[in-house]
């Protein structure tokens, strides 16, 4: 696998909450891992969650045994979910903070991958973009439901409203998906900031340009949000599954 994530505090934000972190190097139990928070809350408390949860996964990973990714990865989000709660019980300034989590991580070929909120996971293939991971929002319950269309979510006046998040008063709900790659895959993980300015389509142009490297296309997709307003924060990172006898960077 190769990688290259980069965070944008945007055009409009004062404060930058979306936090990545990616490597495809071991860490503990896992061959890689590739992560994109986007917290939510007051002044700071934003960026103390979606920061913790990341930074804390990554911890748990380094110290990680076994084989199980998901069960890895979704038992941790429970734990941070609960360290969150209990910080917001006790420093007002940190009560109803919260963040997405989207997860990822390789393994013989196979994508495992956790999510909460509305970062996402997409998979482009075969000059396709598929959304892999399902959104927990308002605007999504509506779409389920047949009441609006897809393209109508993307104006819809409570798009920003998640239902799910890391460090909501309830018990967590991780979903799941285990994902098998091909070779010239290529796999995006992203916050609002991006899949809120861009349609599937423009992302798509962008990853499979193939006269530019991860690092160009991902700061190209964050450049492209940024003209079309820049409205949030945005988080990216782009990988790559390599062919047989390619070398990662």
């Amino acid at each position: 696998m190769q990688s290259y994530g980069k965070s944008d505090i945007g055009c409009v934000r004062t404060e930058n909450q979306d936090m990545i972190f990616c490597t495809d190097q071991p860490i503990g139990m896992l061959k890689n891992l590739y992560i994109v928070a986007d917290g939510m809350g007051g002044h700071n408390a934003g960026a103390y969650a979606s920061r913790y949860v990341t930074d804390k996964l990554v911890e748990h990973a380094r110290k990680s045994t076994g084989w199980d990714v998901v069960a890895f990865l979704t038992n941790v989000l429970k734990q941070l979910n609960y360290d969150l709660l209990e910080k917001g019980k006790k420093e007002a300034e940190y009560a109803g903070m919260g963040t997405t989590t989207v997860a990822a991580s390789e393994k013989d070929g196979i994508l495992y991958v956790v999510n909460v909120g509305d970062s996402r996971l997409y998979l482009i293939r075969n000059q396709e973009v598929k959304q892999i991971t399902v959104d927990h929002s308002y605007v999504q319950e509506l779409i389920t439901a047949g009441v609006i269309k897809k393209e109508e979510g993307k104006n819809h006046p409570n798009k920003n409203v998640i239902t799910r998040a890391v460090g909501a008063p309830q018990s967590l709900e991780v979903d799941h998906f285990i994902l098998p790659l091909e070779e010239q895959d290529y796999v995006l993980l992203c916050s609002d900031g991006l899949h809120g300015m861009l349609s599937d389509g423009e992302i798509k142009e962008i990853v499979l340009d193939e006269t530019k490297n991860l690092e160009e296309k991902t700061n190209l997709l964050i450049d492209r949000a940024k003209k079309k307003g820049g409205k949030d924060n945005i988080a990216v990172i782009l990988i790559r599954k390599e062919s047989r006898g390619e070398k990662q960077c």
